[in-house]
């Protein structure tokens, strides 16, 4: 500010100044005094009034340069205020007016203090930004749920940057559009108007696609027409920042107010750095997501390679592996569908969902390859495909593949070297991007899984090879022990259910007289449904046409078949192989299975092979029973020829003979009518059998009524297989299915007529005709002779008397 003392060492250019000017007034005032004592004359005033002047002068320069002293800090106080003033708000200000310095340095002092107090905001609230830029990075850095952390990255912007709502989106996975994140200030059922914004669609899609921050101060006075969205929200001003990692938006923050609201370059840039921050955690999340997602596909390979390894039942490794590849894929739904032996159709072995977990039965099905062409595709060249929800798919494939979450299907073979054993189908929900590291992947789970089910395949061909062999070798050991066909049939399908575990089994037989099957004996059948059951060969079930055909058939799902005669609720697939001799179908056999496609060639092989030892046990039967029951028809013929030598009871010796025939012949009914000559009626005069209470002795039919009565009339042997459809029986008994009536005779007179019924259909044929024929003599010759002894007796009496 100056100074008034000389110093020693150096003067200033102010005090040499002042010095001067006081050595120059003194030298002149002394010059004065000095002039007027030895010079007095009449100039001497105007002398002083010279000299007077110069020291007024030098005076009033003195006084001036010390007062500019004085008042310089003062004056440079006031420019400092002003510069200080015209640098707030980045304006230039005019200068600071006022009456006088004070009066201006009073209004700089002013202005100081409100430039002071509003730098002391601006520090406040930059230190509220930098703390909270300090709680996101915390945020942000910390781990946690990455929903959760966009929420809270939000709230905090919201409250340090004045705006009331906010909304994060984050881009979908084709990179098309935005979609909702998170949100805060909105109402719940107002966001979803808001979500969905294609790239480049109003202020938020621009500021994605241009990847730059986009403010509007008056949503009022822009023009796009999207934010007629934000205009009905009552939304006043609008920023949208984009979100960015490794130089790609990923997203974007829109932040809102419902008042018209300015934004400094100091708040763009602290916004920017806030969601800068937020593009570095998601890159330090993907990357720990993606060590920890790497982490578990190794653990779950381990799993898979554990399964491989530690079972060779063919369920539980397909359980596991649907399971694991589910999980490695973050799949909705794991399918493994695998080639048959024909290698022309694909059966569903087991089918894991997120929903419905492990699933081998309800989703379990078999199909040609050409019904689903992706698949087959995929089979033939050995390459893994993709399958879009919109795609043009067959109506199989979509049934098969896309449940209700699922978007798309990733289709990969099953391969051990070149060749295929099916497929693994993968249902995604989201759009799914096959980057090289995750092809990689699929192919060594494909591969393992592929090794696991061909040596687990292998473990069940050999165990069924074994078990057939084991099976057949049974089978062998009943036709060498056991002599009655109906015990040795039972036995056959006990070991063959036993061993296969199918759910029933049955063996039918040919009656060729009635062009039909009948059960001959079944295992898991209800007797009332197969006791008196008969099929039509060629027209009825399935067996009906393997019969007619005499190949084997195989039904994987017999509600699909309309050949299926339904029988019990359980069965779902059904197999039949024929009975045959030579070229000759005798029967057919046939199992079902409680589960669809249950049955292979395998099961056609195995039960064909059995069918042919059957057939032969069956004709052996067949042989063995007929030379038997031919030794008991001799038996019978030479018993009743010795009764009717040696009887003269005629009553007696029908009766005997009647119930002799019901028994060693094994009908179930048998009658014997003897004709009433006076009436011209038949009576019956004996029975024996089942159900011999529904007629009884005395009963009548005319002649020419009913098959006895045509037989009667006609003097011939009446045969039927099928008295239902035989409109001359007359129905007695209810039971019965078949009849045989033979007439009684004695030249070309009737004596009678011999009746046999049987409750089976198809039970007689012409040996049975034969035989009761040649009963029928023997009778009609007992009846003679009977007759002839007593009429000479009775004559023998008369002349005697």
């Amino acid at each position: 500010m100056g100074s008034f003392e000389i110093s020693p060492k150096k003067l200033s250019l102010t005090q040499i100044i002042l010095l001067l000017t006081v050595l120059l007034s003194t030298a002149i005032f002394f010059f004065y005094k000095f002039l007027s004592h030895f010079f007095a004359s009449e100039y001497t005033s105007k002398i002083e009034l010279f000299v007077g002047g110069i020291c007024l002068v030098l005076a009033m320069t003195i006084v001036l340069f010390l007062a500019r002293k004085i008042l310089s800090p003062f004056y440079r106080l006031v420019k400092k205020a002003e510069t200080i003033c015209s640098q707030r708000g980045g304006i230039e200000t005019t200068p600071i007016q006022g009456q006088n310095d004070i009066d201006r340095l009073g209004r700089a002092l002013d202005l100081l203090a409100q430039s002071l107090k509003e730098r002391e905001k601006k520090i406040k609230s930059l230190d509220r930004k930098l703390s909270a830029s300090n709680v996101i990075a915390t945020m942000v850095n910390q781990p946690r749920e990455i929903d959760q952390m966009f929420g809270d990255v939000l709230e905090t912007t919201l409250e340090v940057s004045g705006f009331d709502w906010g909304i994060m989106y984050l881009l979908d996975e084709e990179k098309e559009s935005l979609r909702v994140k998170t949100w805060r200030g909105i109402e719940v059922d107002k966001i979803s108007e808001l979500d969905q914004i294609k790239l480049g669609e109003g202020i938020f899609g621009q500021a994605a696609k241009q990847e730059q921050i986009v403010f509007v101060p008056d949503v009022e006075k822009d023009d796009r027409t999207w934010n007629n969205k934000l205009k009905d929200k009552k939304a006043k001003s609008i920023l949208a920042v984009p979100l960015m990692t490794k130089g790609e938006v990923f997203g974007v923050v829109a932040l809102g107010s419902f008042s018209l609201k300015d934004l400094s370059l100091e708040e763009n840039e602290f916004l920017a750095a806030i969601f800068g921050q937020v593009g570095m955690a998601i890159d330090n999340i993907n990357l720990l997501t993606s060590w920890a997602k790497k982490a578990k596909d190794l653990s779950l390979l381990l799993d898979i390679s554990y399964a491989v390894s530690s079972s060779l039942n063919l369920g539980q490794v397909l359980e596991v592996l649907s399971q694991r590849m589910a999980e490695i894929a973050e799949a909705e739904l794991c399918y493994i569908a695998l080639l048959d032996e024909s290698r022309k159709d694909l059966g569903v072995e087991v089918t894991y969902s997120t929903q419905n977990k492990v699933d081998f039965n309800e989703k379990k099905r078999k199909f040609s390859l050409e019904l689903v062409p992706h698949h087959r595709d995929v089979i033939k060249t050995g390459k893994m495909a993709k399958i879009m929800r919109g795609d043009e798919i067959s109506d199989i494939e979509r049934e098969l593949s896309f449940a209700d979450r699922v978007e798309e299907v990733v289709l990969m073979p099953l391969c051990v070297g070149e060749r295929i054993l099916g497929i693994v189908g993968l249902g995604i929900s989201v759009r799914h991007k096959l980057d090289l590291e995750k092809l990689n992947l699929y192919k060594s789970v494909t591969s393992q899984t592929a090794i696991a089910i061909e040596n687990a395949q292998l473990y069940e061909y050999v165990k069924q090879r074994v078990n057939e062999i084991y099976t057949i070798y049974n089978v062998g050991q009943s036709l060498s022990t056991i002599l009655d066909l109906d015990l040795l049939l039972d036995e056959i399908l006990r070991v063959i259910v036993s061993s296969f575990g199918y759910l029933n089994c049955a063996i039918t037989l040919v009656d060729e007289k009635t062009n039909q099957l009948y059960f001959k004996a079944s295992r898991g059948f209800p007797e009332d449904l197969v006791g008196n059951l008969s099929l039509k060969i060629g027209e009825e079930g399935i067996a009906g046409w393997v019969a007619h055909t005499g190949q084997p058939l195989v039904v994987g799902d017999v509600s699909k078949d309309p050949r299926y005669i339904r029988g019990i609720e359980e069965c779902k697939s059904e197999v039949a192989v024929p009975l045959k001799l030579k070229d000759r179908v005798i029967g057919v056999l046939v199992a079902e299975s409680d589960q669809l496609f249950a049955f292979t060639q395998k099961d056609v092989r195995i039960l064909s092979q059995l069918a042919s030892q059957i057939a032969i046990a069956i004709e052996n039967s067949r042989l063995f029973q007929e030379e038997k029951k031919r030794s008991l028809q001799l038996a019978l013929i030479n018993d009743v020829g010795r009764r009717v030598v040696s009887t003269l009871d005629l009553d007696k010796l029908l009766e005997r003979v009647i119930e002799s025939i019901q028994i060693n012949f094994k009908y179930n009914h048998v009658s014997l009518f003897l004709m009433d000559e006076p009436s011209g009626n038949l009576v019956l005069k004996t029975c024996f059998g089942e159900d011999d209470d529904s007629i009884s002795q005395g009963f009548r039919l005319k002649v020419g009524v009913g098959m006895v009565g045509w037989s009667a009339e006609s003097k011939k042997a009446f045969l039927s297989n099928d008295v239902e459809r035989e409109p001359r029986y007359v129905p007695a008994i209810k039971k019965t299915k078949s009849a045989l009536c033979v007439p009684l005779k004695s030249g070309q007179k009737v004596l009678g007529v011999l009746d046999v019924e049987s409750f089976r259909t198809g039970a007689f044929d012409d040996r049975d005709v034969a035989v009761l024929e040649t009963l029928a003599d023997f009778l009609a010759t007992a009846m003679n002779t009977s007759h002839q002894f007593h009429f000479g007796l009775r004559k023998h009496i008369q002349n005697s008397i």
